[in-house]
């Protein structure tokens, strides 16, 4: 706080000394190393007496351009630079040089040159009958440069048409391009021009044309006296061995064979299949050079694969044979990874051990086999045994860089760019308040588009089994089975749950901007065993905007009587999704209300019954920025199950409480929950709503029992 009121006292001091320390060394003769007959070149504007064209893209075309500024006003490094003596046998003065930038003298040569490459630049986008003006103003020892365009109007295409004598070329290129109308009216410009090259370029190489390139389209423009029409020819020239063979038609080229070497020395450690499944290039078709590049980013998918080097061997009869040579990675690794852990205080240290197989069936399949251990030491806990937190985990990933599906057929698997994942994991937790187990596996598919932009991923299953072998008396007492304390609705969190979750998603990533948006469902499948009372159904959605969901609660079949209660106003997160969960023996009831009015605090009158309603939305986020207060209210329950709120006393605001290195209570249960600021006996306190709220967010689209 001193420091927040010290620096808003002290900010326009401080841009004060700043602006002086920036004068001062901008105010140096920075002119002072400019030869006497010669000028400092302060600064160069490029501007336009016409409205179609944006000068500020021909600033690339001027050679020479003024000193750098600092936050575009003071030129700090000559400033530096000008700082230096002339001595420059002195430490000092070959230090500020060489940290400082030399003052740009102006060039009357290298502004001529300008003068011609803004020309040639706006000649190119059409404006054939362009020209510069050049100016100068001078200013003591500095001068500014400035350069005008006068672009006029620009020249367009009125006729277009190809020459193309060798017929093969024409009939593949004809139901591409057509006779070219399509060019007529487009502004003649040499970029358009180039593109077309090499789109031509680009058919001819995947129809078989394997020593064609761009360089055999010429062009030939006649433009019409007195007007700004353009009459074009685009020209495809026979081809040629080299400059003194005679001309002949192009040859096209058919992939005869396929042959796949080892670049190690060794023989391949592929499968035959695996290899004839990601090579593209097909024998017995003619060549294309996009088939070639799609089989090097298959190969690069795989990876074992360190390196690909595809060539061709041409025969006179205009056959490849082709021979894909592959470099193989080490199939094994082990990795090591110790870490010490710091959670308020307490010290705890925990490593992982990982080991890899890149190729375990010849197929490039990935197995990966991850070993962690845990330990913290827990002080200040009141009431419990052991004071000690250990986890052990085991996870087992498998990864098919194939999509692996039933009635999917070679060809089907050929053209395909997914992979499929199978993972296992177990891990053990034993704290002093509980020991908990939980038991995941799940089968994951992920495949990219051609062009790599979009990422698409669907969860076809992943089931998560927790299990709760033994939990504390002490913390059982305080905060499970308690009748008056608020936090009794947890004990939901600490039962055994088997849940069932599927998903989709997509990733577009356009360069500048990325969109994320996926959608899930799960279900906890022991709804009707003895440990949970409970039936539980609970549905997921996340979305990359804000959402304020109010998911509908239909009616339960209990009737028993319970406190009504408020919902606590939230600011949605950026990624939200709502839970539900119910029914339950007890729950709050909440007066109607629309989907839009936020729900106010109404107590109940004592002795009022109020309408059974399902199980309480169970508040479940890991980036909340509100803050919930539980309503006072009285409860007129007469179910044999302690109510969900108790008790008038208002409680102090919740807020959510990050761990590291070992698992909170709460924040490690199935159900995301939130955490009071901890007391000060460092007792262990899992908190929730005393009346539960409506509507619950999450701020993942992770499952939430």
């Amino acid at each position: 706080m001193n420091f927040m009121n010290w620096k808003n006292r002290h900010t326009p001091l401080l841009l004060l000394l700043i602006t002086l320390v920036a004068t001062a060394l901008t105010g140096c003769s920075t002119s002072k190393f400019v030869p006497e007959d010669r000028y400092l070149l302060d600064a160069v504007q490029v501007r336009t007496d016409s409205k179609d064209l944006d000068a500020a893209q021909f600033g690339q075309y001027v050679r020479q351009k003024g000193n750098s500024h600092w936050f575009s006003l003071f030129k700090i490094p000559l400033g530096t630079y000008s700082l230096a003596g002339r001595d420059s046998t002195k430490w000092l003065n070959r230090t500020l040089r060489h940290i400082g930038e030399e003052p740009v003298v102006y060039d009357s040569l290298e502004a001529a040159r300008s003068c011609a490459d803004l020309r040639l630049a706006m000649q190119n986008m059409g404006y054939m009958n362009s020209y510069v003006d050049f100016e100068t103003q001078v200013r003591g020892r500095k001068l500014k440069a400035i350069y005008t365009l006068h672009p006029g109007d620009p020249y367009r295409i009125s006729s277009f048409r190809y020459d193309i004598p060798d017929s093969a070329v024409a009939q593949v290129l004809a139901p591409v391009f057509g006779t070219g109308d399509q060019q007529v009216g487009e502004v003649f410009t040499v970029s358009s021009l180039d593109n077309l090259r090499k789109r031509i370029a680009t058919v001819l190489n995947d129809s078989g044309f394997y020593r064609f390139h761009k360089d055999f389209v010429t062009y030939t423009a006649d433009s019409l006296q007195g007007t700004q029409g353009v009459n074009l020819v685009c020209r495809i020239l026979p081809y040629r061995e080299n400059s003194s063979a005679p001309p002949k038609p192009h040859p096209r080229y058919r992939v005869r064979s396929i042959h796949y070497r080892s670049g190690d020395g060794y023989d391949l450690p592929l499968r035959r299949s695996v290899l004839a499944e990601n090579t593209v290039v097909k024998a017995g078709e003619w060549f294309s050079a996009s088939d070639l590049q799609r089989t090097y980013n298959n190969f690069a998918r795989l990876g074992a694969v360190r390196y690909t080097n595809i060539t061709f061997r041409e025969d006179t009869l205009h056959n490849l044979d082709t021979d894909i040579r592959l470099s193989m990675r080490k199939p094994n690794t082990i990795a090591f990874q110790p870490e010490g852990t710091n959670t308020a205080g307490d010290f705890g240290a925990a490593a992982t051990l990982t080991y890899q197989n890149r190729n375990l069936f010849r197929g490039s399949e990935l197995l990966s086999i991850e070993l962690r251990g845990a330990f913290e030491a827990i002080k200040g806990l009141e009431g419990y045994e052991r004071g000690d937190y250990e986890e052990y985990g085991v996870e087992a990933r498998f990864q098919m860089p194939r999509l692996m599906a039933p009635f999917l057929s070679r060809k089907g698997r050929r053209g395909s760019t997914a992979s499929t994942e199978l993972s296992v994991a177990w891990n053990l937790q034993n704290r002093p308040e509980f020991h908990r187990r939980v038991f995941s596996a799940g089968l994951k598919y992920r495949w990219p588009t051609r062009d790599g932009r979009v990422q698409y991923k669907l969860d076809v299953l992943d089931l998560s089994y927790v299990y709760m072998p033994w939990i504390s008396a002490t913390f059982k007492h305080d905060y499970l089975d308690s009748v008056s304390n608020r936090n009794a609705i947890l004990r939901y969190n600490y039962e055994d749950l088997f849940i069932m979750k599927a998903g989709f998603g997509l990733t577009y990533n356009a360069g500048d901007r990325v969109i994320r948006a996926s959608v899930e469902t799960a279900g906890n499948l022991l709804s009707g065993s003895p440990r949970s009372s409970a039936s539980s159904r609970t549905a997921t959605a996340s979305a990359s905007s804000s959402i304020s969901p109010t998911p509908s609660m239909p009616s339960s079949t209990s009737n028993t009587r319970a406190c009504c209660v408020s919902a606590p106003t939230t600011r949605w997160p950026s990624t939200a999704s709502w839970v539900w969960r119910g029914p339950m023996a007890t729950a709050p009831c909440c007066p109607s209300r629309s989907a839009t009015s936020p729900v106010v605090p109404t107590p109940c009158a004592a002795g009022a019954s109020a309408n059974s309603v399902p199980a309480s939305i169970v508040a479940a986020t890991a980036a909340s920025t509100s803050s919930i207060r539980p309503a006072t209210c009285a409860s007129t329950s007469t179910s044999s199950i302690a109510p969900a709120c108790s008790g008038s006393s208002t409680a102090p605001p919740l807020s959510m409480r990050a761990t590291s290195g070992r698992s909170d209570p709460i924040l490690s249960s199935p159900a995301a929950s939130f955490s009071s600021t901890p007391s000060s006996s460092r007792s262990p306190s899992p908190t929730a709503s005393a009346c539960a709220s409506t509507s619950a967010i999450s701020s993942s689209a992770s499952t939430v029992p």
